[in-house]
């Protein structure tokens, strides 16, 4: 199963001592290892990753703003969460999961999905926290702003585009399959309007036009970043370098 994502990757402080090299490849967490228990058939990690389905994905915009020294900042909105600091908290989910008892919020729709939490081995079977998997809905924003929607539609093409010449190893493919079949989904438009939205940075100003154009959907996609945290979830995120200057 893979590591952590943003909600982000790892982070990496800076140090006094001299430096070094490690030679990392991905590991396989589902295999049995010599002198340890069995890894149960039921282990959540295992169905994480037999089970692409049941991944949830989420669409960031990171932005950057120019400083006066010529180096760059990572801007996020007051309101992210505690995973504001590597850049991320804003963002908009095409699928994800809630508790079963919830009701899907406003824009997602429950897609049949189900898994017991239960299950997991360290519950002992007297908890019963069972989720379903929610989508976003296509019509999620739809007559809000014809505008940014056209911008996000420019946006999925430049992604889909970009992602379909994009090689790697098993490891990277598996995550890139599952992010091409959300991308595939008509109603990946609304989540990626939702991150646009989310962001702060495409909204409309008091006085007219907005605070950053809506420019270079081509360059946006390029700049995607997949990451993925554990259990296995994609996090989508596009870079819109420089986008704000410090004075703005």
């Amino acid at each position: 199963m893979r590591p952590v994502l943003l909600a982000t990757g790892l982070t990496v402080a800076a140090s006094l001592k001299a430096p070094t090299t490690h030679v990392w490849a991905p590991q396989d967490l589902t295999k049995d290892r010599v002198g340890f228990a069995p890894i149960p058939e039921d282990d959540y990690v295992k169905q994480y990753e037999r089970n692409p389905a049941l991944w949830p994905v989420e669409f960031f915009v990171i932005v950057y703003r120019r400083i006066r020294d010529g180096t760059a900042e990572v801007l996020v909105r007051r309101s992210a969460n505690g995973t504001s600091k590597y850049g991320v908290g804003t963002g908009a989910p095409a699928t994800r999961w809630i508790l079963a008892s919830q009701e899907a919020p406003r824009g997602y729709v429950k897609n049949g999905i189900s898994f017991a939490a239960s299950n997991f081995p360290e519950f002992e079977g007297d908890f019963d926290w069972s989720y379903d998997k929610i989508d976003i809905r296509g019509d999620a924003f739809a007559g809000e702003d014809a505008e940014l929607e056209a911008f996000a539609g420019e946006i999925r093409d430049g992604l889909r585009a970009e992602l379909a010449k994009r090689k790697g190893n098993a490891w990277e493919e598996s995550t890139l399959s599952v992010v091409r079949s959300v991308l595939d989904k008509p109603s990946s438009l609304a989540a990626i309007q939702g991150t646009l939205r989310m962001s702060g940075l495409f909204a409309r100003k008091a006085t007219g036009g907005r605070y950053v154009d809506l420019a270079d959907a081509a360059g946006l996609a390029e700049s995607v970043r997949i990451y993925t945290m554990f259990p296995a979830r994609a996090e989508i995120k596009l870079h819109a370098f420089h986008a704000i200057d410090a004075r703005t």
